[in-house]
């Protein structure tokens, strides 16, 4: 392949281990001989990997011989390679590859198909950038400071040279407790990060000023959370200042935390739209954070719009929206979003809402935006089970059953349970089959049970239950005792 020689050197990529493994199942699929990949590499210069979600940094070394080398990634290094932990070397001259080095007594097939998997992701990477007219764009990347982040959707393939606050967060090994923990690895990155710690938060706004990322992100936080040793204040306000000027420079941190000023409404006027935009922002740049929110925020804003259309039964989905909200945001906003939720439900209620009988009688069992009332939680709930309510059915059912706040009464408990499972309420379907399984309110059947419980995983994500049906169907007589 003389194009080969044409190739740009020096290239380093992040990339997700099962998008390498897509990369390598191309190569396959081209017929290559796998012998090929070493000849392939005769006149390339060096190459290397970062895994992103796993700790694996791999180097490839070309020449008349090729050595591939494979790391730990620790959260002290991550191009450092001379304090890093070797697990394995490997070099070839065109033949089969022998071990060159072996810190750690390690012959591990797993370790050794993922080293040869990089080497033939590497060839269908250098072919596409070749094929696709890249070397330019990624001519002259400092391998320690920079690198190409690999995006596959579905059969694209997205390539980003990337540097600074836009290379994605890595999992590391932590040297004093090996435990796995997602880090900036950086030595530059570490080395600027600590010198602007160092500073006084007057420098460290110069810094900002003049357009640091890492100052700015530390100026922003100080202003967001307060800092007692330099005498700062919580400036909701000069946060969102920092924060939108992160933002617009795609910093992942930055948009995050504006959209949960938008959220909250802190130094920005409450905008669930703008905190919707920021979310996935932040989500594109790699926060992992951001995942939580961003379905959450996208049914927020579809149920504001549809209470503005007139559709009052969408009050008692944005009402149980804010309760997640609450818990999530905690602090102050647990009441705050609690609060909202019980008074969009008794809005609800008073139009005739049957559902915002359960958000009621929750708030009021759990004290959520009110004080703790089983006894309007009770009321509640049973008004919605009489009109038909699944919800309101399984939680009234669940109160007979434990019988703490009303005389026990199984029977009922278990009636309740039929009646809401009868409207395919997953959680009512798992409830029945304990019942059946215990002798809850009815003669126990374990086959019944497991009846019950495989109609509720037609609805409901529990692996757990799954498993717990499987081990019982694994017995040769389940009959009913």
């Amino acid at each position: 392949m003389a194009e080969e020689k044409t190739l740009v050197k020096g290239l380093h990529f992040f990339i997700e281990s099962d998008d390498c493994l897509w990369f390598t199942e191309k190569f396959v699929e081209r017929n290559y001989d796998e012998r090929e990949i070493y000849r392939k590499f005769s006149s390339i210069d060096d190459c290397s990997f970062d895994f992103i979600s796993v700790p694996y940094h791999l180097t490839i070394k070309a020449g008349d011989d090729i050595i591939l080398s494979f790391y730990y990634r620790s959260e002290h290094n991550c191009y450092d390679e001379d304090n890093a932990a070797l697990i394995i070397a490997l070099h070839t001259n065109g033949k089969d590859p022998d071990i060159v080095k072996d810190d750690i007594v390690l012959h591990s097939a797993a370790i050794s198909g993922i080293m040869i998997n990089a080497l033939k992701a590497s060839v269908i990477l250098r072919e596409y950038i070749v094929n696709n007219n890249l070397m330019d764009q990624f001519a002259n990347l400092d391998m320690n400071t920079e690198g190409i982040l690999v995006k596959r959707q579905k059969s694209d393939m997205i390539f980003e040279r990337v540097s600074g606050m836009k290379r994605p967060s890595l999992v590391c090994i932590l040297s004093t407790t090996l435990k796995r923990q997602e880090m900036r690895p950086y030595p530059d990155e570490m080395k600027n990060t600590e010198m602007i710690e160092k500073m006084s938060f007057e420098k460290k706004l110069e810094a900002a000023e003049a357009c640091n990322e890492i100052a700015m992100e530390q100026v922003a936080v100080a202003y967001l959370n307060g800092d007692e040793n330099n005498g700062i204040e919580s400036n909701p306000g000069k946060a969102a200042y920092w924060l939108f000027k992160l933002a617009e420079l795609d910093n992942p941190m930055g948009c995050f935390n504006l959209a949960i000023l938008f959220i909250k409404g802190q130094g920005v006027e409450q905008n669930f739209e703008q905190a919707l935009h920021w979310i996935g922002r932040a989500l594109l740049n790699g926060n992992e954070e951001a995942v939580l929110y961003a379905s959450r925020l996208r049914e927020i804003v579809d149920l504001k719009e549809k209470i503005s259309t007139g559709d009052l039964s969408a009050k008692v989905d944005l009402a149980r929206a804010y309760l997640w909200l609450g818990t999530m945001l905690g602090d102050d906003f647990y009441d705050i979003f609690n609060q909202k939720s019980v008074a969009l439900a008794e809005e609800a209620e008073a139009a005739g809402i049957v559902a915002a009988e359960w958000v009621l009688g929750y708030a009021y069992e759990k004290g959520l935006g009110v004080a703790s009332d089983m006894g309007k939680a009770i009321e509640h709930y049973r008004r919605g089970a009489e009109l038909g309510n699944d919800i309101c059915q399984y939680m009234l059912g669940s109160i007979y059953l434990v019988g703490d706040d009303v005389p026990t009464n199984p029977k009922k408990g278990f009636e309740l349970y039929m009646k809401s499972a009868e409207q395919g309420n997953g959680t009512a379907m798992k409830l029945l089959g304990l019942c059946y399984r215990e002798g809850c309110g009815v003669d126990k059947s374990m086959k019944k049970a497991i009846y019950w419980y495989e109609k509720a995983l037609e609805v409901i994500d529990d692996p757990e239950l799954a498993q717990e049906v499987m081990d019982y169907k694994s017995l040769s007589d389940i009959g009913d005792e």
